[in-house]
């Protein structure tokens, strides 16, 4: 019986700074790594079968399903159409007054890297001000792994 391959050192580095890393995290960390390249063949083979399914769906209505009893059911979802008005002034005057019935407009509007700062500084009494119009969200933390 072979005896198992000591762990690589790991660290864990913040700001430039390095910290020895737990052999559970490295082991975590190197696990991760292999499954996320197996996954990659994987992933690569999924996408030829739905290549070769979608060659036998090319005729069949959107609604249609491929059945399997006790195994499985494929269905085809349709990209989305999304249609984006290229001249807003033209489709306005062609529209009429029926612009606001057939047209969804939509508008956003976030802070800038100078705008955050000032929100930010407790000392500007304008950034202050600020923090009761201005939303902040955090998403969620995301794990990305690459190559070394």
């Amino acid at each position: 019986m072979s005896k198992p391959q000591p762990l690589p050192i790991g660290y864990i580095e913040i700001a430039g700074q390095r910290v020895t890393a737990s052999d559970t995290v490295v082991h975590h960390a190197i696990e991760l790594w292999q499954r996320q390249q197996a996954g990659k063949d994987i992933k690569a083979e999924q996408d030829q079968l739905k290549i070769e399914l979608l060659d036998g769906y090319k005729d069949l209505d959107p609604s249609a399903a491929i059945v399997i009893p006790g195994v499985c059911r494929v269905t085809l979802k349709r990209g989305a159409v999304k249609r984006v008005i290229k001249d807003l002034g033209a489709v306005r005057a062609l529209l009429g007054a029926r612009f606001d019935d057939l047209v969804d407009s939509k508008t956003s509007h976030s802070t800038t890297a100078k705008l955050d700062a000032i929100i930010d500084d407790d000392r500007d009494e304008l950034g202050l001000a600020l923090r009761g119009f201005v939303a902040t969200t955090v998403g969620d933390p995301t794990v990305a792994i690459v190559a070394a």
